[in-house]
């Protein structure tokens, strides 16, 4: 109050004015000036470390009930997400949160973080923004037990890259040895083989804990979903229907030209050191048709007879397991085992054998 004037605080649910109210000299008070209504805002609380998602989008939904009838936001709000962010100011009410990738990007997904959640000024709890899933991971994919004491499987390296900027698919084969031996497995015991190890640009998360991609694994192309889930992240291959002849001609092509593309790397860059020795050495001397993919690729119907094969292999598995094949994933600092000692068709665990 001063010299007959009043300065205070107009409130209406969800809204509010400061304004100024001068005496008429007869008792009462009026607005010395146009009141403004503002819309009553409040802090939406977000706990965000790394994540592979750019944005949070809060799309109006309804009022709350103590606040009928306000009006909402003219569009969605846009909220860029950082790490330890200030918590943005949002007009009250009920939101429904999708996490969306940077502008124009088709590989980040939108994800519906939460259908309803409340703004007030009563307080609403901190939304989790999922963790990016990128990192590096490895597991058994399969045992050969035709060459007699060494038993060599093939192991997967994935390396996820942040916000889907891709993943790189890496394969290394890794003797098992004598049967009844203690054998520790770690991802870089030994080099890939030339052309084992694909850049894959084109895929897409679908969810906080998905990607999905089409995996090159022994020079095959299979539509996989990465789960990077917290327990036991996982490869699940959808095998689909059964190419057709000249879609598998096209898919030896496609390998055939990503195989002579990195051939032509290695001897341009001198990358010798990346690979297995014996490609290394072949490659040097000239001898690139001795590569260890070079026959597979450059036969068609040794590559037509490759795919029956591997495509029968996951069939089976598909129909013992009674669902998809699936690799198991771990952190690639991992120590693997043998899962069973005695057994030339074995599989690989982090659980150390008993001695």
């Amino acid at each position: 109050r001063s010299l007959g004037t009043l300065k205070g605080q107009l409130k209406a649910p969800g809204w509010f004015a400061d304004c100024t109210l001068a005496s008429d000299g007869k008792g009462d008070f009026q607005p010395a000036s146009p009141v403004e209504w503002v819309r009553t805002t409040a802090p939406l609380y977000v706990s965000c470390t790394t994540t592979d998602y750019d944005k949070l989008v809060a799309t109006w939904v309804r009022s709350l009930p103590s606040e009928p009838g306000t009006a909402p936001p003219e569009q969605p709000v846009e909220i860029k997400l950082a790490q330890d962010m200030e918590p943005p100011l949002l007009p009250t009410g009920i939101y429904k949160l999708t996490l969306t990738g940077a502008d124009g990007s088709a590989r980040v997904k939108p994800w519906v973080l939460a259908a309803d959640a409340t703004v007030s000024k009563d307080g609403s709890p901190a939304l989790q923004i999922p963790r990016s899933i990128a990192g590096d991971y490895w597991g058994f994919w399969s045992v050969d037990i035709q060459i007699k004491d060494v038993y060599p499987a093939t192991f997967l390296i994935l390396r996820a890259q942040p916000k889907a900027a891709g993943i790189v698919v890496e394969e290394v084969e890794i003797p098992r040895g004598p049967l009844d031996v203690l054998k520790e497995f770690r991802w870089n015991d030994k080099r890939p083989m030339i052309g084992a190890t694909t850049l894959v640009e084109e895929v897409q998360l679908v969810s906080p804990t998905k990607l999905t991609f089409r995996a090159p694994i022994e020079e095959l192309e299979w539509s996989v979903d990465f789960e990077a889930r917290e327990t036991n992240p996982r490869l699940v291959i959808n095998l689909g229907a059964r190419k057709s002849p000249p879609e598998v001609e096209e898919m030896r092509k496609r390998r055939l030209a990503y195989f002579n593309s990195q051939v032509k790397l290695v001897q341009e860059k001198a990358l010798w050191n990346m690979y297995r020795d014996e490609d290394a050495n072949n490659l040097k001397s000239g001898n690139a048709q001795k590569l260890g993919r070079h026959n597979l690729l450059n036969t068609a119907a040794l590559y037509t007879k490759h795919y029956d094969s591997r495509y029968k292999f996951l069939t089976d598995w598909s129909t013992s397991s009674k669902d998809k094949p699936t690799i198991e994933l771990y952190p690639i600092q991992t120590i693997l085992y043998p899962n069973n000692p005695h057994d030339a068709s074995w599989d690989a665990t982090p659980t150390r054998p008993p001695r």
